[in-house]
């Protein structure tokens, strides 16, 4: 047989065309070994005789029974002829139920696909629309692909779906407003993609559900937006690695279920507001290599549960600040690379869990270093500790 190997590549996998002595054609999906060798992962799949199979009985029992199954499994189908998959045991012989990665909502005569799960199948092709027609999904994730294309405005019209997951593809173009339709909505990640265009912030603040909100790595632009105060059930905020500007919003101090903020590796600027202090459930805050200025709230001296305390690669100035000392869950406290001045407070001795502690590059601090209760594994560029 003879092999084109010029394959169209999508990072680790390739589609191989290959053509046999008789002039037939096949596809197969390749990967890149880590020597550097291809490696047949499995054929290509492509199911086409399945369609007629979902009102035959095997795949869909009962199928006159039900009927809203039947249109499920044939737009799961339609969905999967058009992208190149591997790994799957959708075909005329195996039941819905039992389809990798497809869950129902119940054994009833009238089960519909409720759960559609195919994160890292390794799935190759544009965005299917026709995931738009399984309209009693609940769950749709399909994470950790190859997918290309936009996102389809039709998911806004599914509307009892909770989580969606599209992070880690190659989709493009802006994100739709219809998903502020999603009014029972509680995650959302979109991260790792290539979105370009406005967010629409005003749509998806009216998500009175939402709990985590994942849109990191996307090439975010502007600012922060107000709209962000009005996501009440927030628990998660990751904006993390995108091109923000402006200041970090006073507004964000509302946020009263958030437990992890993390906004590093933006270009933001402007203080820390001290309305932060205000989250009692924080847990994670992150505002790493951004140009923050101005002094290390007090306030932050409030987050009773917070576990990691990041602000380094800022511009940072003053001392800081003794209530840091009452954070008595705090595991990581990374100030380095700031220019904070003054003597290193004695209380950060009370941080009886520290872990990891990196002063280093803030080389305006005098004194000594207060006696840790913990054994901290991270003490880079630590002044002598007090007593030696």
């Amino acid at each position: 047989m003879i092999a084109n190997l010029v394959p169209k590549l999508y990072g680790v996998l390739a589609l191989l065309f290959i053509t046999s002595l008789d002039g037939s054609d096949a596809r197969v999906i390749v990967r890149m070994g880590r020597d550097g060798v291809l490696e047949a992962v499995g054929p290509e799949q492509r199911p086409s005789a399945i369609a007629a199979s979902c009102s035959a009985g095997v795949v869909v029992p009962n199928p006159a029974a039900n009927s809203g199954l039947v249109r499920d499994c044939e737009a799961l189908v339609k969905m999967i002829r058009r992208l190149s998959v591997v790994g799957l045991n959708w075909n005329a012989d195996t039941a819905i139920a039992d389809w990798v990665g497809v869950s129902l909502g119940d054994v009833s005569p009238h089960s519909r696909v409720r759960g559609l799960s195919l994160s890292g199948y390794g799935m190759i092709g544009v965005f299917p629309d026709a995931v738009t027609q399984l309209t009693e999904l609940r769950s749709l994730d399909l994470s950790g692909n190859y997918l290309s294309g936009s996102i389809p405005s039709g998911l806004g019209d599914i509307k009892n779906l909770k989580s969606l997951y599209l992070q880690s593809n190659s989709l493009i173009g802006p994100i739709p407003s219809e998903l502020g339709n999603l009014l029972e909505l509680q995650e959302l990640d979109l991260s790792d993609n290539n979105l370009a265009g406005p967010i629409p912030w005003k749509e998806l603040g009216g998500l009175p559900s939402l709990r985590i909100l994942r849109l990191s790595s996307i090439g975010l632009t502007g600012s922060i937006p107000s709209e962000l105060g009005n996501f009440a059930n927030l628990e998660v905020l990751n904006l993390w690695d995108n091109n923000l500007t402006g200041s970090i919003l006073s507004e964000l101090g509302n946020l009263a279920n958030l437990e992890v903020l993390n906004l590093r590796r933006n270009t933001l600027t402007g203080s820390i507001p001290p309305e932060l202090g205000n989250l009692a459930n924080l847990e994670v805050l992150n505002l790493r290599r951004n140009t923050l200025t101005g002094s290390i709230p007090s306030e932050l001296g409030n987050l009773a549960n917070l576990e990691v305390l990041n602000l380094s690669n800022n511009t940072l100035t003053g001392s800081i600040p003794s209530e840091l000392g009452n954070l008595a869950n705090l595991e990581v406290l990374n100030l380095s690379d700031n220019t904070l001045t003054g003597s290193i407070p004695p209380e950060l001795g009370n941080l009886a869990n520290l872990e990891v502690l990196d002063l280093g590059g803030v080389r305006g601090l005098s004194g000594c270093m207060p006696l840790l209760q913990a054994s901290v594994i991270g003490r880079r560029h630590l002044p002598p500790s007090c007593g030696q």
